[in-house]
């Protein structure tokens, strides 16, 4: 009886998490309708501009053809009168083709056209690249205990892992929300990314599981940021290192997305981590940078605005092989 409970229950935690992924693929569908109808728009704006410099084109013939007529009439002219007729009416194409000249500069290009182009075609690609940097890629999360059921242990895995350039995944959620993933590139061989790769699967113990986000630094200004990684106490006041030496790399950037340690990368709570969220204002950057968020950014920026980001909890995480 108890065991038939059990698996009650399991399957209606299963049927639970079916729902979420399907709330989650209509949230995404949503998304990509929109990014689908700003593409849509943006092509027939772009479309619009062809035409106009079709007309133009055409207009620019029409007008070549007047001032060979004009020229034609100058040639064959034999009275005086007849000179001053055809240098006026060459004088009126000549004025008429500066004025369409002048009205081309003025059009074209057009500004805002160009400008929405750039930026839906922006969105979309990292939308594209962002969708890429997890194809062909098997995930291996802590809570799904597929390390088990694999049959290879995490030293095993791990050598599957291009140190250069793994990828992690943290799974976040808050009161009222889904679960949520954000995709992390670990873009150095440093041991802030192998110390944060190790907090990702927990192949010592200690892991991101159940740790949450702490504050927020300069909330709504240029350069902010979240952090979180206090593994230990979910205070500020954890997050040792799993590693004697962490040596910080030396990557800079002004971009939000980025991760780098919060505290010196020697000091005892090298494990708490930031997450860029605004670009910094000009002439700063951020330092020790060792990874990017390629997938979910929007997902931290949520979890930002948020009253209190302490509410934000990472309810799994992991990293993904690439075959």
């Amino acid at each position: 009886m108890a065991e038939g409970q059990e698996v009650e229950s399991q399957l209606d935690q299963y049927k639970a998490q079916l729902a979420g992924m399907k709330t989650q693929h209509l949230h995404l569908l949503e998304k990509l309708y929109h990014l689908v109808e700003q593409n849509k728009r943006a092509l027939h704006l772009l479309e619009e501009e062809e035409t106009k410099i079709l007309n133009k084109k055409k207009e620019s013939e029409r007008r070549k053809k007047q001032l060979g007529v004009a020229l034609e009439s100058l040639k064959a002219v034999s009275t005086a009168q007849e000179a001053d007729v055809a240098i006026d009416h060459g004088d009126i194409s000549l004025i008429e083709a500066e004025d369409w000249r002048n009205r081309c500069y003025q059009q074209f290009p057009d500004n805002d056209t160009v400008s929405n182009s750039w930026k839906v075609r922006s969105r979309t690609w990292k939308a594209v690249e962002a969708g890429a940097a997890v194809d062909d890629c098997i995930l291996i999360s802590i809570m799904e205990k597929i390390l088990g059921s694999q049959g290879l242990s995490i030293s095993e895995l791990l050598s599957m892992v291009d140190p250069t350039s793994t990828l992690v995944f943290l799974d976040i959620s808050w009161p009222g929300s889904l679960k949520q993933r954000v995709y992390i590139r670990l873009n150095s061989d440093s041991s802030l990314a192998k110390q944060f790769v190790l907090l990702c699967i927990g192949q010592r113990g200690p892991s991101y599981l159940k740790s949450t986000f702490l504050r927020v630094k300069n909330k709504g200004e240029p350069g902010e940021s979240v952090v979180g990684g206090d593994y230990q106490y979910n205070s500020g006041k954890g997050g040792a290192p799993l590693q004697l030496h962490v040596w910080p790399p030396s990557n800079h950037s002004c971009k939000a997305g980025m991760l780098m340690p919060c505290w010196s990368p020697t000091s005892a709570r090298s494990a708490q981590f930031v997450i860029t969220t605004k670009d910094q204002e000009p002439g700063k950057v951020y330092n020790h940078v060792f990874g990017e968020v390629v997938s979910g950014l929007e997902v931290v920026k949520a979890a930002v605005n948020l009253d209190n980001v302490r509410k934000v909890t990472v309810v799994d995480c992991g990293i993904g092989l690439n075959f």
